[in-house]
């Protein structure tokens, strides 16, 4: 049984609200400005399917607050589907709760829907096949989802001795429940403690029995407290908001792991609510893993809970604000409200939606104003990196291939732009290697050529801003094997082949001794790469050939491991070095402008 179509009318901001869900996609999305009505789609379920909790000043419109017609109450409903079965069920509230309800079915069959009323008797069968948690964005309740859970242990745990619907006095039964139930709940923390740990390896979930108990609701309600470990301190109440919300949503799906029999619809307000980034993502995924089974419907700003390329089961809300009005009794003036549904394949739709998530209609343009070409991906990773760290802005890169490649990036681009108004400029940043010359020189032959791009070269420096003299180059006289790698830091090149070394377990060598080789007049025009290389084999005498620090493979290595964001101990390192090799900073700074 699967959740299909929503209809709500008359219930808060919402006038008439149909929502058609794709039923072969399990997770829904709300989203919108706020006080566009998300939260009152998801209000809206939770009468429905708790209508003990309708409250006829809160529910019903602002404006229909003072009337008392047949059409003011709220109407919801809903259409449920099971092996080409539909089931409608609609309940009518009025102003003590639900004042009427109905049944219909639709059969389909080879494309065709034969309708027929059916006996509202259905509807309690129908409806005791689903189970509806809801989960607002305040006020939870952590007694209430505690006295759930145990419910539904307890009840699974002594289901053969029936002892979950004794009827007479507890008191006989009492002693024996209150041994097993630390028991209980023990187990019950051990089936949940893995999904905390999903999200942090350090948090753990546990329950105790507090105090001496005289009634049984007291144990339920009073009695079991819940503690979230997360190696500062257990009490829930001295965790942040996040945290707090993050530990009830994940109990609540422990709970819906164990309805086997039954179809789930969890519904969240906001669940990204408190929650930094990294979190959002793991209960995003984790909300998808309970999808694969169960309807989960969120309301969410957030594009970590929003399928920005489908825009499957996602729903954009915006509220509408009438003219003022005045209600003739109290004379008293308002604004009617109503909160409606965006067609987001129209155009109108469609740039609200875009615009809602952030997401610009820009001209296409292969290249930028201002465009540097580096030989490699390295070469990008590298440089991106670094000025990022720095805060120096980063013009558009890319990324040739190879230096022979270079040649035919700058002619495709200047038969690109030919008879455009547009005139890109383009900084083309060599190694100062054998290819990397051969390529400089060749391009230098031909620069006045590309007439519809602006083309200038130069050579990379190394860490101490060294670059080779352009008329050796020239002439061929320049044999130094300068490469991206011999512009970074070497304490950073040094870190970054020691962790690499350590994962296909070689000997790793100090700092002092790769500082002194590149220092030396013998060794230095080498190259950072062949230095590391000869110190790894140094000390390998028989693994050495594990790893060529010459070689690709251990290039890109190297700067996969090269991410500075969120690595305290690579940013301390480059804050010094950076005293140390200023030429470093200042050629960045130099070209992250035309």
């Amino acid at each position: 049984m699967i959740l299909k179509k929503i209809q709500i009318k008359r219930f808060r901001s919402i006038l008439d609200l149909k929502l058609n869900l794709n039923t072969s996609n399990n997770f829904s999305t709300i989203c919108g400005a706020n006080n566009s009505g998300k939260t009152n789609v998801l209000k809206a379920l939770n009468i429905f399917f708790n209508p003990e909790q309708y409250s006829l000043t809160e529910d019903i419109p602002n404006h229909k607050l003072g009337s008392r017609g047949g059409s003011t109450y709220p109407e919801i409903t809903l259409t449920f589907e099971k092996n080409n079965i539909q089931h409608i069920i609609k309940r009518e509230f009025g102003v003590n709760g639900i004042d009427k309800e109905s049944y219909e079915k639709i059969i389909i069959e080879e494309g065709q829907q034969n309708k027929s009323l059916g006996d509202n008797k259905e509807i309690g069968r129908i409806l005791n096949q689903i189970s509806f948690f809801f989960i607002p964005a305040i006020n939870i309740s952590f007694p209430t989802l505690i006295n759930n859970l145990i419910d539904d242990v307890y009840e699974l745990e002594y289901e053969k001795a029936r002892f979950s619907g004794l009827k007479k006095d507890l008191k006989d039964s009492f002693e024996s429940y209150s041994k097993g139930l630390l028991e209980i709940l023990n187990k019950l923390a051990s089936e949940i403690n893995p999904i905390f740990k999903e999200f942090n390896s350090n948090w753990s979930v546990s329950f105790e029995n507090t105090s001496d108990v005289k009634k049984f609701k007291d144990l339920i309600s009073e009695d079991v407290e819940f503690y979230l470990n997360d190696l500062s301190n257990r009490n829930i109440e001295g965790k942040g908001s996040g945290l707090q919300r993050l530990g009830y949503i994940l109990l609540h799906s422990k709970i819906i792991s164990k309805l086997k029999k039954k179809n789930v619809i969890f519904c969240i307000d906001e669940p990204d609510v408190y929650l930094h980034q990294g979190l959002q993502k793991k209960l995003h995924n984790h909300l998808l893993d309970i999808a694969k089974k169960h309807q989960v419907i969120v309301t969410s700003h957030s594009q970590t809970f929003i399928d920005c390329y489908k825009l499957d089961n996602v729903f954009l809300l915006d509220l509408e604000v009438g003219e003022e009005r005045e209600y003739q009794r109290t004379k008293l003036k308002y604004h009617p409200l109503n909160t409606c549904l965006i067609d987001i394949k129209q155009e109108n739709g469609l740039k609200k939606i875009r615009e809602y998530l952030g997401i610009t209609d820009e001209d296409f343009e292969l290249l930028d104003n201002y465009n540097i070409i580096l030989e490699g991906e390295s070469d990008k990773k590298y440089l991106s990196e670094i000025s990022n760290f720095f805060g120096i802005n980063i013009p558009n890169i890319i990324s040739s291939g190879g230096a022979t490649k270079i040649d035919k990036y700058l002619e495709f681009y200047n038969n690109f732009y030919t008879d455009r108004d547009f005139k890109p400029k383009i900084r083309v940043i060599f190694d100062n290697d054998e290819e990397g010359r051969k390529e400089y020189n060749r391009i230098k032959s031909k620069i006045k050529s590309f007439k519809n791009i602006v083309v200038t070269i130069e050579f990379i420096p190394n860490c101490f801003g060294e670059t080779p003299n352009l008329d050796d180059v020239g002439h061929n006289k320049v044999k130094s094997n300068f490469e991206v790698e011999d512009f970074i830091y070497p304490e950073i090149l040094h870190h970054l082949s020691t962790e690499l070394s350590k994962k296909v377990n070689l000997k790793t060598f100090k700092f002092n001794k790769l500082e002194s080789k590149i220092k030396a007049i013998t060794f230095k025009d080498k190259g950072i790469l062949y230095n590391i290389e000869l110190l790894k084999n140094e000390n390998n005498l028989e693994d050495g050939l594990k790893i060529d620090f010459s070689g690709e493979q251990a290039k890109n290595g190297m700067v996969g491991l090269f991410n500075i964001k969120g690595n305290k101990k690579l940013s301390e390192m480059i804050i010094n070095a950076d005293s140390k090799y200023p030429e470093v900073k200042s050629f960045l700074q130099k070209i992250s402008k035309p």
